[in-house]
């Protein structure tokens, strides 16, 4: 069975790791370094998309690999978010990803505290710092091995389609 981890790999692999140096990063110099943080969010979000049979159950494994992809480029923000080797090597059009795109980001966004909880709204240094510094943690996480070739059906995880 063909797996969204198997797409992930593959797009990372054929576009040298998903980013470009042509890529605007922001403030910071595009570097190898950009490739190794995107990888490691894109395994982050790969994860947190298995765990919720709703996502994975919606969409073909191929557009969720992209939109996985995709989602984690923009939290990087690293623009375009998708540029023309990323639709070259998908086959997808950004506008065929952006609604698994919101699906994934309110996936992320349940894992985070709540806000007024530790380093939540009314904290010091809380709400988006905390948001900031929480991705930072998973940006800066030490290696992070090949991501598995095969992971369990929905079913077999025993998982509940996630409440609206």
């Amino acid at each position: 069975m063909v797996t969204p981890a198997h797409f992930v790999e593959a797009v990372l692999a054929v576009t040298g790791g998903g980013t470009f140096p042509h890529d605007d990063v922001g403030a910071r110099p595009w570097s190898s370094a950009c490739t190794a943080q995107l990888r490691k969010l894109v395994v982050y979000l790969h994860t947190i998309c298995l765990q919720d049979s709703h996502i994975a159950a919606r969409m073909p494994p191929s557009q969720l690999a992209a939109a996985i992809i995709a989602t984690a480029r923009l939290q990087l923000n690293i623009y375009p978010v998708w540029p023309a080797e990323l639709l070259i090597a998908t086959g997808y059009p950004i506008n065929q990803l952006t609604p698994v795109m919101s699906c994934i980001l309110q996936l992320y966004k349940e894992g985070l505290p709540a806000r007024g909880e530790e380093g939540g709204e009314g904290v010091p240094g809380g709400g988006h710092s905390q948001d900031m510094a929480m991705m930072d943690a998973v940006i800066q996480a030490g290696p992070l091995p090949p991501l598995p070739s095969h992971f369990p059906f929905p079913a077999q995880l025993n998982c509940q389609p996630s409440s609206p």
